[in-house]
């Protein structure tokens, strides 16, 4: 946190190595668990981010899912699913289908599916998996993530019957 004055008086408030430490720090306080304050922040940087980079800046739509996990975190994992929906779709119109960020936002909806419905959320993360094989390939390290997460609620959804 003591780089972000540095940063600004060099670099100025504008400037996106600014925006992307202040990112940085939204994200740290989300994981420490002031999830008012990271939304807070989040807010503004998405905000400086859409105004100086343009709202369909892939770092614009980056410091997006971040008010999303916050949000989860809080405790309000249905709200936090429409931010990510909304998100799905805002990176397929801009990153298109194939890129990294959007399988990504699609494998944290799966996640938040599968918190309500194990059974759908296990198809949300097969459909992931799919698409991540062919567009990473087999020894990418998001497939083994997402490979994961299938067994658990595979396992989960057996328990059940």
């Amino acid at each position: 946190m003591a780089l972000l004055p540095d940063r600004e008086r060099i670099l100025g408030p504008d400037h996106p190595e600014t925006l992307t430490t202040r990112a940085a720090i939204a994200d740290l306080t989300s994981m420490v668990g002031t999830a008012g304050q990271a939304l807070e922040l989040y807010a503004a940087v998405a905000q400086d981010r859409g105004r100086v980079l343009g709202r369909n800046h892939p770092a614009t739509l980056q410091t997006r899912v971040g008010p999303a996990t916050a949000t989860a975190l809080a405790g309000s994992p249905r709200r936090a699913l429409r931010l990510l929906a909304e998100l799905v779709e805002d990176h397929v119109r801009v990153l298109g289908p194939e890129h990294r960020d959007t399988l990504s936002v699609r494998v944290g909806v799966a996640a938040l599916t599968a918190r309500r419905n194990a059974e759908l959320g296990r198809q949300l993360f097969a459909d992931v998996l799919k698409d991540q094989i062919r567009v990473l390939g087999l020894d990418h390290p998001d497939i083994q993530v997402t490979g994961r997460y299938i067994q658990k609620l595979s396992a989960k959804t057996r328990q059940r019957r």
